[in-house]
């Protein structure tokens, strides 16, 4: 059929992205800007993913949209507000003065309300990647408005797709030259993920119009290859010129590529290991707090200079995977438990 995607493969590529994170945060990974690159790729292949299943099919009534809403809201909070509470400790332990605890409390509230992303000075405070699920949430509340907007310019789909391109790329212009005029953050803006968000659905619109389909594994393999070797130079070309949105069209075609998913290097992402794919929200979100604590452990007990750093990396790696876990059979636990009140 035209209208298929390879879930499997998508979900492979981004528990690859996911696991890179550890690695990126634990220091073993040294891509230049792979933080950026890969909150970027999940935006848009959340987008995408969103309006692939949803542009046609979902009745934008009331009751559907606030059940979407409070699917998201349940999917987002549980793991979130967990890893909030498990990094106070910590923040507990850098409170040196009374500046810093009146400090503390101002930013925990502000990720209380899950409004930190909006701020650039505490968009890194507890659980720094925390603010990933907090601009997350402000696509989804206007995912219904994107919805309508995207039907209405289907014809037009590529048209404003390099639009938003465009766009995303001023903005950055607009920050690196006037930063004393412009002052947001192109890396965790809501807007700007937005932005990415809404470039991941117009995409969609073009994948699912997409005349030609290649059913040569052969073939399918070389592009694949050929939109990560390009992905590859967009990256490269950012240790140059310092500009992240070198890296959007790439992607978009890296997205496009895998989701189509019919070559070998695709077929590799699909692979499963121990039902990973299903922990990737518990992975990225527990495994700043593991590299934290761990990070002190090691340190406090002298045998951090002695590991290599990939031993470290790995280390990191398999405990965040069992925190997950157990993060995801207690939450699972949990919303069995409230399920059965009603």
């Amino acid at each position: 059929m035209n209208n298929e995607i390879n879930s499997k493969s998508i979900a492979g590529v981004k528990l690859i992205v996911v696991l890179g994170m550890i690695l990126y945060h634990s220091g073993f990974n040294k891509i230049p800007g792979y933080g950026a690159f890969a909150c970027v790729f999940f935006y848009m292949m959340s987008g995408f993913t969103t309006a692939f299943f949803r542009i046609d099919e979902w009745e934008l009534s009331q009751t559907s949209i606030i059940n979407y809403y409070k699917k998201k809201i349940d999917g987002i909070c549980w793991i979130y507000y967990f890893t909030f509470f498990l990094m106070i400790p910590f923040t507990i332990k850098e409170i040196d003065s009374l500046d810093h605890l009146k400090e503390a409390i101002c930013d925990g509230v502000m990720h209380l309300l899950f409004i930190q992303c909006w701020f650039p000075n505490i968009t890194f405070k507890y659980n720094a990647v925390a603010w990933f699920s907090s601009a997350l949430l402000f696509c989804y509340i206007f995912t219904p408005i994107m919805i309508v907007v995207i039907r209405r310019t289907k014809k037009w789909a590529i048209q404003v797709l390099l639009f938003t391109v465009v766009i995303h790329f001023f903005l950055e212009y607009c920050l690196i030259n006037y930063p004393d005029v412009f002052e947001f953050s192109i890396h965790t803006n809501p807007f700007i993920k937005c932005s990415e968000y809404f470039m991941g659905m117009l995409l969609a619109i073009i994948y699912k119009n997409r005349s030609m389909i290649v059913k040569n594994v052969v073939f399918s393999s070389m592009i694949e290859v050929f939109s990560l070797c390009v992905l590859g130079g967009a990256i490269y070309l950012f240790t140059i010129i310092a500009y992240k949105s070198v890296v959007i069209i790439p992607m978009l075609i890296f997205v496009f590529c895998f989701s189509y998913g019919k070559g070998i290097v695709s077929k590799l992402f699909s692979f499963d290991f121990i039902n990973l794919t299903k922990l990737q929200s518990e992975i990225y979100l527990v495994h700043y707090p593991v590299i934290i604590y761990f990070g002190y452990i090691i340190r406090r007990i002298g045998t951090g200079g002695k590991l290599f750093k990939l031993l470290d990396a790995l280390l990191y790696v398999i405990i965040t995977i069992l925190v997950a876990y157990v993060v995801h059979y207690c939450l699972k636990m949990l919303r069995q438990k409230q399920g059965n009140r009603y």
